[in-house]
């Protein structure tokens, strides 16, 4: 029996073209750059373009599960909307529907067989399995100029000693004629050499666990997906390591000129002000940075800077918190300490910045990403 589900979630980005490749999911991660260990977000939130003629894509869940005796079957396929390439979005919806069809059918027929050789022969049976699950690591507000860059993992295993997983990568750019988002297109002409010496001297770290003479060099087929101010280069498993390596991933940082990782044209409002000379930032691991202390005072805060403990201590009324440079520990009000995945951190020109969440998470207010900008707004 199949089953279809729709069920709806908002993704922090604008939609997007894509490549499909072969390559794997939960596999080892290789730092060609600093390491960026903060998990890409499962469940995505609301947020609007930063270009003012962009409109909101969504991305909904279209759940597929098919099971029998022989073989168990459960996805998870986007599909995305709000672009403004409509043909070019349901190209690619129809396209990604169609693999997943077609993957389960093979499955199916497989596991038949399968089953009915195990059956005439006196072997033990056991069940094929066939998993789709996709994350979305790029938004196209967070300073990714339009980007969404979302993956599909798929595990499949139908008998033997180990399962297969694979990744496909979508990089795509919204606009009125969807253009589709390659290496070339984010390091230029030179790509080849920039990443190419990357990727083999992280491997050279590693000689023990890579084939060095499998490794072909990268083109503008090569899989890869956009997270913060960089790109993972994946590889299939079994491509240029042995199979319980999994699915390497190179790190390599964008190019300074990239429009990923560029938050400065977008505006920032508080409690309807505007206000002036105050940026967003986007560290490595694509979390969107603000200054706490323009902000919070917007908000009636007052605060007060501890130069021996580097602490910053918020007031407002019956609501006090406290935040410490470089420690992912919020207090507020006195109770447990918080943890929001990121510590706050002081830039070169001495201003503390902190996650975007601690305004919605500790301060309780409410943020809004429109077209060009952000807006907060102290909760009723």
């Amino acid at each position: 029996m199949t089953t279809f589900i729709h069920k709806t979630n908002r993704i922090t980005a604008l939609a997007a073209a894509s490549m499909i490749i072969l390559a794997g999911t939960q596999g080892s991660q290789v730092q060609a750059a600093p390491p960026d260990n903060v998990p890409a977000a499962n469940v995505p939130i609301s947020i609007v373009s930063r270009t003012p003629v962009l409109e909101p894509a969504t991305i909904t869940i279209k759940k597929v599960t098919a099971r029998d005796d022989t073989y168990q079957a459960d996805l998870n396929l986007p599909v995305i909307s709000g672009m403004l390439d409509t043909q070019a979005q349901e190209e690619w919806n129809t396209l990604i529907e169609a693999n997943a069809t077609k993957e389960l059918e093979v499955l199916k027929a497989t596991a038949a067989e399968n089953k009915k050789n195990a059956t005439a022969q006196g072997f033990p049976f056991h069940a094929s399995e066939l998993t789709k699950t996709f994350d979305v690591t790029s938004n196209g507000v967070a300073g990714t100029g339009g980007i969404l860059s979302l993956h599909i993992t798929t595990y499949t295993f139908s008998g033997g000693a180990n399962g297969f997983t694979r990744i496909d990568t979508y990089n795509i750019k919204n606009e009125a004629t969807a253009t589709r988002v390659t290496l070339k297109t984010l390091f230029g002409d030179k790509y080849q050499k920039i990443i190419n010496t990357q990727i083999s001297a992280a491997m050279a770290k590693d000689a023990a666990n890579y084939f060095a003479e499998d490794f072909k060099g990268v083109n503008e087929e090569s899989s890869f997906y956009i997270k913060g101010s960089s790109i993972y280069v994946i590889f299939q498993q079994n491509e240029i390591a042995p199979h319980s390596t999994g699915n390497p991933e190179f790190k390599i940082a964008l190019p300074t000129n990239s429009t990923a990782g560029d938050l400065s044209s977008m505006g920032l409002v508080v409690n309807g002000k505007a206000l002036s000379g105050v940026k967003l930032s986007l560290n490595d691991s694509g979390v969107v940075l603000a200054p706490i202390r323009a902000i919070s005072e917007a908000l009636g805060y007052e605060l007060a800077w501890n130069k021996e403990t580097s602490s910053l201590e918020l007031n407002m009324g019956a609501h006090w918190t406290l935040v410490t440079k470089n420690k992912d520990s919020y207090i507020y009000n006195r109770m447990a300490p918080i943890t929001l995945g990121t510590a706050p951190v002081i830039n070169h020109e001495g201003s503390m910045y902190v996650p975007m969440s601690f305004f919605t998470e500790i301060l309780k207010a409410s943020v809004q990403y429109e077209s060009g900008r952000v807006s907060i707004s102290s909760e009723s």
